[in-house]
This record gives structure tokens, C-alpha cells and sequence, in this order.
């Protein structure tokens, strides 16, 4: 249940090319990967193993290096992003079954951490005016709420600085994440045709 927590609330620091699953455990509960979910497939994926497992060893050791491609699909913001949103709350009636006493902070965090993410990208591949329209379009607003008290110190403080001043959490954004990001800069447009 506390990695349950941990995920929902910071999803991004786990993923499957972090861990290693027994043969056994994989085989016993059938687990693959969902078809047709093009981003975050592996949040998904580590809901249902996190939500089955008795006992997960974690360790802080970096073992190897990821390298991004500029080919990568992660590169690029396109509207299949959103697929991965309807994916985790599909999961819902799985966690109700498998982990209830966990239900009410997949509902709290789960999908707002999506739309958060989404968000952030967002003002990374686009100019402030269509992020701007983005974030009213896709109601951004009261889908990531709840996250003003995420354990995040990042997530929280920009959530509430998206909340009270969009220019300068857009600002802040694109200052704080441009660095890092190799996103490519796309119109709302191209974003809504793709």
C-alpha cells in the first residue's frame, strides 16, 4: 500500500525499465502490457503489478543510463497523450477488487497526476497562448485540484501556482523544464489534428 502511494502521488520515478519482476509472479497473474496506449502504458502496467505483489524490493543504485532519441514518441506531443488518461481510469474497478483500502487516493491522485504531467508538456511545446487554451479546453483546472497537497514539493507549488497565475506558472515552466526537455514545439492545432 505505501508503494501504491508513492506511485500515484510521483509516478515518474518508477517504470518498468527499473525493475525486475520473478518469472513466476509475471506468469501467475497474466500480466501484459494493455494494447492501444501509446503513452504511459507502463503506468498502467505498474498499477496492476504493484496493487498484486506481497514484497518489492526498491534500490537507488543507477544500474544504467536511458537514452532519449530524438525519433522517440516521448519527444513529441501529440493528442494520443490523453489515451493514457482513459487507461488508468479504467484500472478503477481492478483497484476497488484487488486494493480497496487504496481506492480513495487512486481517485484523488491518479488521473490529476496525469493531467498534470500532460499540462507540464504541454507549456513545453507550446507558445503561452495555446497552452493557455489548452489548459481551459481540457479543464485542467479542476482535474489536478487535489495535487495542492501532493507529497511533491514540485508538483504542489506549481499546482497552486496553476491555479492562482497561469502566465507565470507558464513561465516558470518553460524556464524550469526547457533545459531538460527535448519536446519539439508544436501549435494547439497540429496538437488536435494528430
Amino acid at each position: 500500500l505505501k508503494l501504491l502511494s508513492r506511485f500515484a502521488n510521483n509516478p515518474t520515478q518508477f517504470g518498468v525499465y527499473n525493475m525486475f519482476v520473478s518469472r513466476d509472479f509475471y506468469d501467475a497473474n497474466k500480466f501484459l502490457f494493455r494494447e492501444g496506449i501509446p503513452y504511459y502504458e507502463d503506468y498502467e502496467f505498474l498499477y496492476r503489478v504493484f496493487a498484486k505483489a506481497n514484497k518489492i524490493l526498491l534500490t537507488e543504485q543507477q544500474l544504467y543510463y536511458y537514452i532519449l532519441r530524438d525519433v522517440s514518441a516521448m519527444q513529441k506531443f501529440t493528442k494520443t497523450r490523453l489515451t493514457s488518461i482513459n487507461a488508468i481510469e479504467e484500472l478503477r474497478p481492478f483497484v476497488e477488487t484487488q486494493v480497496p483500502e487504496f481506492l480513495q487516493e487512486f481517485d484523488l491522485m491518479s488521473t490529476s497526476r496525469l493531467y498534470w504531467s500532460i499540462m507540464w508538456q504541454a507549456c513545453l511545446a507550446f507558445n503561452f497562448d495555446d497552452a493557455k487554451t489548452f489548459y481551459f479546453k481540457y479543464d485542467i483546472k479542476n482535474k489536478v485540484g487535489a495535487l495542492k497537497t501532493n507529497p511533491s514539493l514540485k508538483v504542489s507549488l506549481s499546482t497552486k501556482l496553476m491555479l492562482v497565475n497561469f502566465r507565470i506558472y507558464y513561465f516558470v515552466v518553460t524556464l524550469a523544464g526547457g533545459k531538460k526537455s527535448n519536446i519539439k514545439k508544436i501549435t494547439l492545432s497540429d496538437f488536435e489534428n494528430n
